[in-house]
């Protein structure tokens, strides 16, 4: 099996790209250079072995691959978040 190294980072870096038509517009909500947005994730495309996006001049949209791959991400993000409010809940006494 072929190990590959993705960060939750990475995850919330491709799925706020694939918010949004452009790398650009991705980029301001991200408060990051777009050339660093567009960088990382061709590091990502290039850890995973695929192609994300389809970047044209009129923006960029998510390939097939990129679609399931932002399913996934947006599930991991989700369970990722629910278990640190969890976990900050129960740190603060909230929970039993």
């Amino acid at each position: 099996m072929n190990d590959v190294d993705v960060e939750l980072r990475d995850f919330r870096l491709a799925v706020t790209a694939s918010q949004h038509r452009s790398l650009r517009q991705a980029a301001e909500a991200l408060n990051i250079r777009q050339s660093t947005l567009s960088r990382r994730l061709r590091d990502i495309e290039r850890r995973l072995g695929v192609v994300l996006f389809e970047r044209t001049n009129g923006g960029t949209r998510l390939t097939t691959m990129g679609l399931e791959f932002i399913v996934s991400a947006e599930r991991i993000l989700d369970e990722v978040d629910a278990e640190l409010r969890r976990l900050k809940s129960r740190s603060g006494g909230e929970l039993g």
